[in-house]
């Protein structure tokens, strides 16, 4: 029981990490516990998708769900290792996340440049 929350978790194949990201925010309501989960959950994501079997064994020893209870329960407990990881995984995640929103706004302008040259080009036709 965690904060007045029964919460039970099982490993049986089905993911529950928007569950885990539910409660990080809703009922622990902490943005590094959530970065954290939510890094847990894409790593589990990206390795899942690696072709021929092998992303499917790879998931299977990788455990997302469990290390993220283990997180949530660590982090409540006050336990300082899993504090420190849970730090360590969101700045990673934030540093991540300011990178693709940096390609992203790159992706854009590259577009918009790409899309004026070609107006341009096209308007010089006529």
């Amino acid at each position: 029981m965690i904060n007045g929350y029964e919460f039970r978790h099982k490993e049986n194949g089905r993911d529950t990490w928007g569950l885990n990201i539910y409660f990080s925010t809703r009922v622990i309501k902490s943005i590094p516990l959530t970065l954290a989960i939510i890094n847990n959950a894409l790593r589990d994501v990206l390795l899942g998708m690696i072709p021929f079997f092998i992303g499917d064994i790879i998931d299977v020893f990788h455990r997302a769900n469990t290390k993220n209870m283990a997180m949530i329960q660590g982090f409540v407990d006050g336990n300082e290792l899993v504090i420190k990881e849970v730090n360590r995984k969101a700045i990673q995640s934030a540093v991540i996340l300011i990178i693709l929103l940096l390609l992203i706004a790159l992706m854009i302008w590259a577009l918009v440049s790409f899309g004026s040259y070609l107006y341009s080009l096209i308007a010089s036709l006529f």
